[in-house]
């Protein structure tokens, strides 16, 4: 039998893809919903702030709908785009970062002559890790900042926290009513299912900010349009 998940049986299966397609618009959908409500934050992926309901889907279907034959085969397609960089050489002070980011871990960039401090992974290098050569290696750190419970907190998804308490090894915060827990070192979040969100002091520069408004804007109109078809 077929795996579903392979290309060929999906370009044999147009209606199947049509309807999974729809199936996953309407799981964004009420994701979004259920976001949108003052009890998850009334948070507006219109204006690029992806919510707790919603950053759990993405990672569902990163790691439910993405079987590994699709997930090989899409990542061999996002391979073919060029890179304008090469990779690092062993002895390259970019290389260390190159591997960390890789290996799907972050970046800080502190780059105090244009006055940009910023945390850098894939995701926000457009899914090549080459690009990590466009930046100083003096200004690149592979720990971050400290994480000062004095300022304001953020979180990665651009959200502010209040600041409850910390040990050594835990910091918590709270957010339209809700309780968080993150790594005190590191600035992980430590509920199951949140790993790829961060605490931090430093708020989403306004670069991002526009980014996610128009990956939002994106997101919406496919909705849209796959409810349509």
């Amino acid at each position: 039998m077929d795996n579903p998940n392979t290309e060929a049986t999906i370009e044999r299966s147009p209606v199947g893809l049509r309807l999974g397609a729809q199936a996953l618009a309407a799981e964004i959908a009420e994701a979004v919903f259920k976001d949108e409500q003052p009890e998850a934050g009334g948070c507006d992926i219109g204006a690029g702030m992806f919510g707790p309901n919603f950053s759990a889907l993405i990672r569902k279907i990163a790691t439910e709908y993405l079987a590994r034959p699709a997930a090989e085969a899409t990542l061999n397609i996002l391979s073919r785009k060029e890179s304008r960089f090469r990779v690092p050489s062993i002895d390259s002070p970019h290389r260390k970062f190159w591997e960390h980011l890789k290996a799907g871990g972050r970046v800080w960039r502190d780059d105090r002559i244009n006055g940009v401090k910023e945390w850098l992974d894939l995701e926000r290098l457009g899914g090549d890790a080459n690009e990590i050569n466009r930046y100083g290696h003096k200004d690149l750190s592979l720990t971050g900042p400290e994480i000062d419970v004095t300022l304001p907190l953020y979180d990665s998804d651009g959200y502010e926290h209040h600041f409850v308490t910390r040990s050594t090894r835990e910091i918590v915060t709270k957010r339209s009513g809700l309780f968080c827990v993150w790594d005190a070192r590191t600035g992980s979040c430590l509920r199951s299912g949140a790993e790829g969100c961060y605490l931090g002091n430093t708020p989403l520069s306004d670069e991002e900010m526009e980014r996610r408004k128009q990956e939002g804007a994106r997101i919406l109109t496919e909705i849209r349009a796959a409810a349509d078809t």
